[in-house]
């Protein structure tokens, strides 16, 4: 599976978040995001500051970051993102704590309850998720041929400051990189995907994928760029009454089932904004908890793990 499909794995979490511009703390929003990643590894016992520390060195020693400036990280997150990929290989018994939490769990929507949505209009983040908007459903005609390029555009080297774009990168980094040593690369028998119970009454579609990270659908080999297009098509002609079912074989890798888990989610997200934008005439991350429910009932988020 192409590593370079592997692209940020925090953006169906940013798509929903904002950023702040108010005077006495102009990144109110990242110290909210940050604290959340920080509560969701606390959850776990894992000190996320001391284990990304731990983490900024090594990459330091192995010369993978210059330094510990804005302007390298940046750097570093073009070069993890880019064509072709820089290959980093990770001692996974080293950095194991890093691991407990996955991407998709690391944010939810509860982390922006103190912030007003007039401000989030005015942030960053909230153009980040405009312009990532256009990427995602203009490829074709967009000036930006990569999503670092799309984030190069609204996030400067100053953002790569904070510790919340810089735990991005790291995690980023982390989560691209080759692994090696004692490591659960496959699946457990006993995981499961962050989704609902089967849906009996549902149309169903189902994505294989190999050991070798090999993607098929319909008994035909498909490229991972393909698993959005084929999954919108499905989502949109059955919705809210469909369900994803992604078959694996015990030695599928567990980072290449996370990738497709990743993709639907991403695309979810989009889903959701989409219909936002139709009904109430505004993005997804300005609508109250019951409008979020509407949208959200309409596009659930029903991805199934089950081996062949």
């Amino acid at each position: 599976m192409s590593i370079s499909m592997k692209l940020f794995l925090f953006i169906p979490v940013i798509l929903l978040l904002g950023f702040t511009s108010c005077k006495s703390n102009t990144y109110e929003v990242e110290d909210a995001l940050y604290q959340c990643m920080v509560d969701k590894f606390a959850e776990k016992n894992v000190d996320l500051e001391v284990e990304l520390k731990k983490f900024e060195t090594h990459l330091l020693e192995e010369g993978f970051l210059a330094n510990e400036s804005g302007e390298a990280y940046s750097l570093l997150y073009s070069k993890m993102t880019g064509f072709p990929p820089v290959q980093i290989t990770i001692d996974y018994d080293r950095f194991n704590s890093l691991y407990v939490v996955e991407p998709y769990e690391l944010i939810s929507e509860n982390c922006m309850e103190s912030i007003d949505s007039s401000v989030i209009k005015k942030s960053k983040v909230f153009q980040l998720e405009q312009e990532l908007i256009k990427y995602s459903m203009n490829q074709k005609t967009t000036k930006f041929k990569s999503v670092f390029e799309v984030y190069e555009s609204v996030i400067g080297v100053e953002e790569y400051k904070h510790p919340y774009y810089k735990s991005k990168v790291l995690l980023t980094t982390l989560y691209l990189a080759n692994i090696e040593a004692g490591l659960p690369k496959t699946i457990p028998v006993d995981f499961k995907s962050n989704n609902s119970d089967d849906c009996n009454n549902c149309e169903k579609i189902t994505l294989k994928l190999d050991s070798n990270g090999v993607l098929s659908h319909e008994n035909k080999l498909i490229n991972v760029i393909k698993v959005k297009p084929i999954l919108r098509e499905f989502i949109l002609l059955n919705a809210p009454n469909y369900s994803i079912d992604l078959q694996i074989d015990k030695e599928t890798l567990m980072r290449d089932a996370f990738e497709i888990i990743k993709l639907t989610k991403e695309l979810i997200s989009d889903l959701e904004n989409e219909k936002a934008l139709d009904i109430y005439n505004k993005p997804f991350i300005e609508l109250d908890d019951f409008e979020k429910e509407e949208v959200k009932n309409t596009y659930p988020y029903t991805i199934q793990l089950k081996y062949n």
